[in-house]
């Protein structure tokens, strides 16, 4: 199932690019992003990358997160709308026989890029609600590097002008991946639209019909 929803938002973002089949499409750019290095304690918010790391072993403790702001007032999303986060991966180092997965969860939004490690471990109390809840309903994985994400529950249930997603990495052996940040032109961004109906899913199936003149 993880699988399949993660073709889907491919296809989806695909479908945005070219610009037919899924009705109108509103797209924000995150506003604010930061990574911390968890081992340091250090908070990073003047980078070009976004680093989601973890490691096996002797190295254990160097795990850096990373978290993206958005600024969404004036979205209206609605119950038959989807969200997809949309992330541009810079780089990536993994074992190809390893478990790598990207998780992303709700964070709190009371914090600037200026905030101090503190302030994010604050705003993580949403995040700690739902683990004691028992409650995975607004957590998402991503297999694919962590290029695609449905939050379309997370913005749904959101209150207030801004919403944040702390994303990281999980592995059994060694898995680090950057993202393009907030600071670049391919920086995070969300798409909202309507879910798009089975008529224009199928248009994409069909292959391009080339010129008559075409080699």
């Amino acid at each position: 199932m993880m699988l399949k929803t993660s073709i889907l938002l491919v296809f989806l973002v695909l479908a945005v690019v070219s610009s037919t089949g899924v009705g109108d499409v509103t797209k924000k750019q995150a506003s604010k992003a930061i990574y911390i290095d968890m081992d340091s304690l250090q908070v990073y918010n003047n980078t070009s990358v976004l680093k989601c790391v973890v490691q096996t072993g002797e190295n254990a403790g160097n795990i850096a997160a990373s978290i993206i702001q958005f600024n969404i007032s004036g979205l209206n999303i609605l119950n038959t709308d989807i969200g997809i986060l949309v992330l541009n991966v810079a780089d990536v180092a993994k074992y190809s026989n390893a478990t790598n997965l990207v998780v992303l969860m709700p964070m709190g939004s009371n914090w600037d890029e200026n905030s101090s490690y503190l302030s994010f471990i604050a705003n993580m109390e949403p995040l700690m609600s739902l683990i004691q809840k028992n409650d995975i309903s607004q957590m998402e994985v991503s297999t694919n590097d962590g290029q695609v994400f449905d939050v379309s529950k997370i913005l749904k249930k959101a209150k207030g002008d801004k919403v944040s997603f702390l994303l990281m990495a999980f592995s059994d052996k060694n898995f680090s991946v950057e993202f393009k940040s907030a600071k670049s032109d391919t920086g995070p961004c969300l798409l909202v639209m309507p879910y798009p109906v089975k008529e224009n899913l199928n248009s994409y199936n069909k292959p391009p019909v080339l010129p008559s003149n075409a080699a």
